[in-house]
């Protein structure tokens, strides 16, 4: 999978903190944030980052 040119990256990710940040105020213990966001970073960038 290509990597996403730097400006859609940085609008994917600003999506994604808000649309969690909504959903943390909904209900605090429904998602697992971290693996969320290891998850879109893979789509976004082609890689895990280290644990």
């Amino acid at each position: 999978m290509a990597r996403q040119p730097p400006r859609a990256a940085a609008t994917a990710l600003l999506a994604l903190l808000d649309g969690m940040q909504q959903q943390w105020l909904l209900d605090p213990e429904q998602n697992d944030h971290p693996e969320i966001i290891r998850d879109v970073l893979m789509v976004l960038f082609g890689t895990r980052p280290a644990e």
